[in-house]
């Protein structure tokens, strides 16, 4: 079942997104083309608004350069009305390991989420990001009407279109949404080009984060190395008489899809059968991306301290985590897998019973409904990450309790921590604390359990992806 569109008024005009990931790979068959959405939190967002408005969305082809670059530059996506168009951009082989698995994620990607140790800063890669920077806005130069669209830009991938769109022509406004954290200023300063990158964002109008202290560490690392004016209390910088707006809104989820899909009775259908077939009286939930920003491992090693502290419930609590495989040809991934199959198998042959493990480990996606399954399946979610932008996981495990059970432990590093006061939250780094909160969710009364995820839900409810997009719309369309 896809997730039902999302109507959000555009009065008249076209929303144009520009992002890396396409949200559809299209494959040639014989009867003419297969359409699949791709895996991720992005695309999860937009697919539904692009579907109740049309428009279009100019992203890399992906996948294999020499198969990809067969397929039509602009495609109508199929559905039901309004359709909208995917174009694609075509990058090279060399262009996508310098460029994506090169500057956006052994640079950019670390060094925001504060692993310095894992940035590397090499001149090629910065050259190949400017040239495919370069390549998205002669796209976009070729597809957007200054009057008639709202061009919003999608993440660290596109740091430079909106300086390289403004340059060229003064009247286009765009707007970028920033969707991991942004460091402080000191932090930010390690980078050799800050220069252009700063410039290039501030080339947009309305700059989006999560939250308003990446709004406030954008500014400052602008007014620190730019010398532009950043007022913190409207969250605005003035760029040589322009204002450029930081907007801070947590993207949401798609509440009454994850509400009526968890709610039905074929997923709980499915949830019981499920812990069934996991043999989990209790069972814990970890669903990630395989990233080092994630906690994956420390999250094993918490398990293991807990089983170490509680040995009651060996054979009564069992984990289980789903990490989707993400960037495989970057070599710290490929370790980082291996040291986790490793924790994975010593806490299993250390704990381990006749017919009971307790950690279970899945190494690959899952289409979303049936992960919804594994929501309503879990009495306690343990959401972890040592930094993240949000995290929409916690939000999607809310919206799919529609009964209200279920609890969750989020790590306070997470951007979504600062929306739910009340939760149980820990530091990922400390390891006998966590374990305590896994006792303590397990064994938190079914009133205050239910109390906490009604809040949770209200919230998710209250500010969900409709809400998201409709808030930096708005901002975009204030630009005419």
């Amino acid at each position: 079942m896809p997730q039902t569109p999302v109507d959000v008024d555009l009065y008249g005009r076209r929303l144009v997104i520009c992002s890396n990931r396409e949200p559809y790979t299209v494959t040639p068959t014989d009867e003419g083309y297969e359409y699949e959405a791709t895996v991720g939190g992005l695309v999860s967002a937009m697919i539904p608004i692009m579907r109740a408005t049309g428009g279009l969305w100019v992203s890399w082809a992906g996948g294999d350069p020499d198969e990809r670059n067969q397929l039509p530059t602009t495609q109508e996506i199929p559905g039901s009305p309004p359709y909208f168009t995917q174009r694609r951009v075509f990058l090279s082989s060399e262009e996508v390991d310098n460029y994506y698995y090169g500057f956006a994620n052994q640079t950019l990607w670390p060094l925001c989420h504060y692993f310095l140790e894992m940035a590397n800063f090499q001149k090629q890669h910065w050259e190949a990001y400017k040239q495919v920077n370069r390549k998205f806005a002669d796209a976009l130069m070729e597809e957007v009407d200054t009057a008639e669209d709202l061009l919003w830009l999608q993440d660290y991938h596109m740091a430079l279109v909106g300086g390289m769109l403004k340059d060229r022509n003064p009247e286009i406004s765009s707007g970028i949404f920033w969707h991991i954290p942004f460091p402080y200023a000191d932090f930010f300063r390690f980078i050799p080009w800050r220069v252009e990158l700063l410039e290039g964002l501030l080339g947009n109008d309305v700059i989006g984060f999560h939250t308003e202290q990446y709004c406030v560490n954008f500014g400052r690392a602008v007014e620190s190395i730019l010398g532009y004016e950043f007022n913190s209390d409207t969250l605005e910088i003035n760029v040589n008489g322009r204002d450029v707006t930081l907007l801070p809104r947590a993207i949401g989820v798609n509440f009454e899809y994850f509400n009526g899909i968890g709610g039905s009775d074929e997923t709980e259908q499915k949830a019981r059968q499920l812990k069934q077939e996991l043999n989990a009286n209790n069972l814990i939930l970890g669903v990630d991306r395989l990233d080092y920003t994630k906690g994956i491992k420390q999250r094993l090693l918490t398990l293991e301290q807990f089983f170490k502290m509680y040995p009651e419930y060996l054979e009564e609590v069992s984990f289980l985590q789903i990490a989707v495989p993400s960037r495989q040809n970057v070599p710290a991934y490929q370790a980082m897998k291996e040291e986790i199959d490793y924790h994975v198998g010593r806490i299993n042959g250390k704990f381990s019973r006749e017919g009971w493990v307790p950690i279970h480990y899945f190494f690959h996606g899952l289409p979303q409904e049936e992960l919804i399954a594994y929501y309503r399946a879990a009495d306690v979610a343990l959401i972890t990450p040592i930094r993240d932008g949000m995290n929409l996981i916690a939000k999607e495990f809310a919206a799919a309790r529609p009964d209200e059970s279920g609890t969750l432990i989020l790590g306070e590093l997470a951007g979504a921590a600062i929306e739910f006061p009340d939760l149980v939250d820990i530091n990922p780094f400390d390891i006998e604390s966590g374990a305590r909160a896994i006792k303590a969710a397990i064994e938190m009364p079914e009133e205050q359990k239910q109390r906490t995820m009604r809040q949770m839900r209200r919230q998710v409810r209250k500010k969900d992806l409709k809400w998201w997009i409709e808030e930096n719309l708005k901002q975009l369309r204030e630009l005419e």
